[in-house]
Parts: C-alpha cells; sequence; structure tokens
C-alpha cells in the first residue's frame, strides 16, 4: 500500500480503523492491532481502546450537510439523530453559530459517553492541538 501510494505521488496515507456497530464480528477486526480501534474482552466483547475522554476537536472545526440540507455535527451521525437545523431555514453560519450547535459542543466537553454517536468514535481518544 505504501508503495501505491508513494508512486501515485500522494504525500501521506491515513488508514482509518473500522467503525463497528454490531455484536459478534470480533473475528473480522484486523490481526494487527494497530488497525482495531477496539480490543475484545475476556466475554467476547469489543471495548474501545484507550480512554474516551469529554473532547472532540471536530465539533469546531467541521460539520456534515445531509443530502436533504440538514446539518449535523459530524459523519458519525449517519441516520441523523442529531439535527442542528437545516438550510432551508437557516444559513450554515447561523447554524454553526447556533444554539443547537453550541449546547452540542457544551455537552460533548461533559457527558461525551452519554451521546449514542460519540461513544464509538475514536476522536476523544486523540490529543487536541
Amino acid at each position: 500500500m505504501k508503495k501505491l501510494v508513494k508512486d501515485m505521488g500522494v504525500d501521506k496515507l491515513w488508514i482509518k480503523s473500522a467503525q463497528i456497530y454490531q455484536d459478534g464480528i470480533a473475528e473480522k477486526l484486523p490481526d494487527i492491532g494497530r488497525y482495531s480501534r477496539y480490543d475484545v474482552d475476556q466475554k467476547g466483547e469489543l471495548r474501545l481502546r484507550g480512554r474516551l475522554r469529554n473532547r472532540c476537536s471536530r465539533l469546531w472545526r467541521t460539520m456534515v450537510i445531509t443530502t436533504d440540507g440538514v446539518l449535523v455535527p459530524c459523519c458519525f451521525d449517519k441516520i441523523p439523530d442529531f439535527e442542528m437545523g437545516s438550510l432551508r431555514d437557516k444559513s450554515v453560519m447561523e447554524i454553526w453559530k447556533g444554539e443547537e450547535m453550541n449546547g452540542f459542543r457544551k455537552r460533548i466537553l461533559t457527558d461525551r459517553k452519554g451521546i449514542e454517536i460519540c461513544r464509538n468514535c475514536t476522536e476523544g481518544l486523540r490529543r487536541m492541538s
């Protein structure tokens, strides 16, 4: 893989770890530990590797717009469950600076584990810069 991307003139390659939402598929995880975001406990259940902290830099850097113009906090909100606003009603900046988005940002700083889409995300394991 490294040779392929180098031959293509790519400067950096990031390999994203698989995000798993269902039980019973631990055997499909990569054998090489550095490519897995999970450890398997004694019961065979997946546990997110590392300590999940109350933080997420993405909420201050990015936002996702769904195909129907709804803004959600990030790409982990696939359903979407956490609608911050709609472009039919407000501008991107109004939503970005709005009460819903700021409330979500505050919540991530105190109760990350209480937010379903954030429980399985590695962003809180990263160092904020």
